[in-house]
């Protein structure tokens, strides 16, 4: 059976392009870490920057002279104060990259409305001139939740392509970071004219990159950023990160709280860099990765060729074995600060997609030895097409919540469906939480902190997620009116 979950998992493994832009100056050492893999790092930085644009120019042919960004972005981007990201200067040739100068920021807050008791409800949109708005994350982080919403801005005859980043703390709706980019030459109609991408990760709101697109010459790099939460309105930049390092097949990238990342793949568990500005690798487990979750300040992980759930904390630096044993069938673990909750499906066993049903199990953060979990009893009155536990699996305070898409009684699969299965640790009920009519829950953007439930209603779509909407907020302690109790 966990061969057959294997099979379940590993298509729904992301490569998450993990990083983004930033104020703050990036350093130029590039030693590994004592202990660092010798094949897993990448190499030197500077000449992954000269490769990247003599190939892009090979590719091109004969390009117009590079154009320096402009000191200042046009008029028509208020909200802040944009200055040019000097470390991405030398890129001016395919995009200009800015962010917003600390304590400038003033967009507008996200402005919560009611939409009954207990529920609240913030439009993404607003006045920005956008056709939509998007996004791929929502995480808790120190007790606060965060989204990172994007407003791509269209303009005439593509020049320029131009969008907005913004990472928003939910709570009160402000805007605490922000990014833009600009593609002042591109044309999608005409092949290797500039490109320049801006990713996120969908585990974590905080984490951007801006990569290129080109695949012909194998030749990619990816810049990471991490926003500052100590330090608002600040970004650490990491040296550029070589795509397809020699990690093995990557699974999703995960980060703790503290923005460190970690990578679970069939050569085991990667750790980065202490410092975050570098993009070292260190495998700090040579087993085959299942599931890899990142936590506030836990790293989980669920073993192939067992069933021993490992972890790492960061403040001893240490490797420990949670569960040399874990339950049958677990698919995925996740941390808070104050449990491990873990989810087990139960495998279709005529199509390894779809799941009959699932059950959550949890220990206490810091278990003693041999401790065995806590289950609650098993659902049965769905079936679902599970999401990859990476980015689907959540947990804080007494609450855990999983998502996937609902499947009918024929075995065929609902559209524009996705189904939110809250759980209570402490009294053992199940939800299904529901879309606001007209939507679907964004698989990815939603999250749980001691008080709420806060989802992403995006617009219903066949294939996927489509463009957002509305984020919306729920009292735990009013759940049962806007979620149908599971018996």
């Amino acid at each position: 059976m966990r061969a057959a979950l294997r099979q379940l998992v590993a298509p729904l493994a992301l490569l998450v392009a993990g990083g983004a832009v930033f104020s703050v100056a990036c350093s130029a050492d590039t030693e590994a870490d004592p202990g660092t893999d010798a094949s897993a790092a990448p190499p030197d930085a500077s000449a992954r920057a000269t490769d990247a644009s003599t190939d892009a120019k090979a590719e091109r042919g004969a390009p117009s002279p590079p154009l320096p960004p402009p000191e200042v972005p046009p008029a028509n981007f208020p909200g802040a104060t944009w200055e040019p990201v000097k470390e991405l200067a030398h890129l001016a040739e395919d995009c200009w990259n800015y962010a917003a100068v600390p304590g400038s920021i003033t967009f507008p807050a996200l402005k919560w409305l009611s939409c009954g008791e207990g529920c609240e409800v913030a439009d993404v949109k607003g006045d920005y001139p956008v056709k939509e708005v998007r996004t791929e994350s929502m995480r808790t982080i120190g007790g606060e939740a965060y989204i990172k919403l994007s407003y791509p801005y269209p303009y005439p005859e593509y020049h320029p392509v131009t969008g907005i980043t913004q990472l928003v703390r939910l709570q009160d709706g402000e805007v605490i970071a922000a990014l833009l980019i600009k593609i002042p030459n591109f044309n999608p109609n005409v092949r290797g004219t500039p490109a320049c991408n801006l990713g996120a990760s969908v585990a974590d709101p905080r984490i951007y990159s801006v990569f290129n697109g080109r695949a012909s010459n194998g030749k990619k790099w990816n810049y990471y950023a991490l926003a500052n939460l100590s330090k608002l309105g600040t970004w650490i930049l990491a040296e550029p990160e070589a795509l397809g390092q020699n990690l093995g097949s990557r699974g999703s990238t995960q980060s703790l709280g503290s923005g460190r990342r970690a990578v679970g793949t069939d050569l085991g568990v990667f750790l980065g860099s202490r410092d975050l500005r570098k993009t070292r690798w260190t495998r700090i487990d040579p087993e085959p990765v299942q599931t890899i979750i990142g936590g506030e300040d836990l790293l989980t992980w669920v073993e192939s060729n067992s069933a021993r759930v490992r972890a790492w904390e960061p403040t001893t630096e240490s490797i420990y074995t949670l569960l040399e044993d874990a339950p049958d069938r677990t698919y995925g673990v996740a941390s808070s600060p104050t449990r491990i909750v873990g989810i087990v499906l139960d495998p279709d066993r005529n199509q390894l997609w779809r799941s009959t049903w699932l059950q959550f199990w949890y220990l206490p953060r810091h278990p003693e030895a041999g401790a065995k979990p806590v289950s609650l009893r098993a659902t049965t009155k769905f079936r679902l097409t599970p999401a990859s536990p990476d980015y689907s699996l959540k947990t804080w305070g007494s609450w855990v919540g999983f998502t996937g898409d609902m499947v009918k009684e024929d075995g065929t699969q609902h559209t524009n469906t996705t189904s939110l299965v809250m759980a209570n640790l402490d009294s053992g009920q199940y939800f299904l939480v529901k879309a606001a009519e007209g939507f679907k829950i964004n698989s990815t953007a939603w999250t749980i902190t001691d008080s709420y439930l806060y989802v992403s209603d995006t617009i219903a779509v066949a294939n996927g997620d489509g463009a957002l909407t509305q984020i919306r907020r729920i009292e735990l302690s009013q759940l049962h009116r806007y979620a149908t109790e599971i018996e």
